[in-house]
């Protein structure tokens, strides 16, 4: 593992390594999990995030569910700071 800057450095007792291709030693990782449980849409949504293909029915109509409970977005977060003397 490359070594990390005073700014990226991990929290002593960190769990979560992440895959090789995400783990940056000029940023840190940033990842949003989006529960979509209990949103129902009239169509079939094929959104990478909010897929919903569950058909359920609700009165006599159909709805769909999400494919997934948890969405995940992931990014890298990076700071580039510039001293300039006035």
């Amino acid at each position: 593992m490359a070594s990390r800057g005073a700014l990226n450095k991990r929290p002593s007792g960190n769990t979560f390594d992440p895959i090789p291709a995400l783990d940056r030693p000029d940023g840190g990782l940033v990842l949003v999990f989006i529960q979509a449980t209990g949103i129902l849409y009239v169509t079939p949504v094929d959104d990478p995030i909010f897929a919903a293909h569950q058909p359920f029915k609700v009165a006599k109509t159909t709805v769909y569910g999400a494919d997934r409970p948890v969405g995940i977005i992931g990014c890298l977060e990076q700071v580039y700071a510039v001293h300039q003397h006035l």
